[in-house]
């Protein structure tokens, strides 16, 4: 599995309904190291962070 489907499919899980709030950190943590590693470049982590964003709030409001 490519890094691009893994964090995808990560971001995606936290759209689930019942979905736990541990993933927000599991999503963060991966996009991160992703980072950090070189796995991803920065352009890759401002979208993937961005998106995590926008989900977070999303959960918080539906909360």
């Amino acid at each position: 599995m490519s890094i691009h489907a893994l964090l995808g499919r990560s971001l995606d899980d936290l759209e689930l309904p019942g979905a736990s709030p541990y993933f927000e950190a599991i999503a963060e943590n991966q996009i991160t190291r992703a980072r950090n590693t070189g796995l991803i470049d920065e352009e890759d982590f401002h979208y993937y962070s961005a998106r995590l964003h926008r989900l977070c709030e999303k959960r918080k409001e539906a909360a």
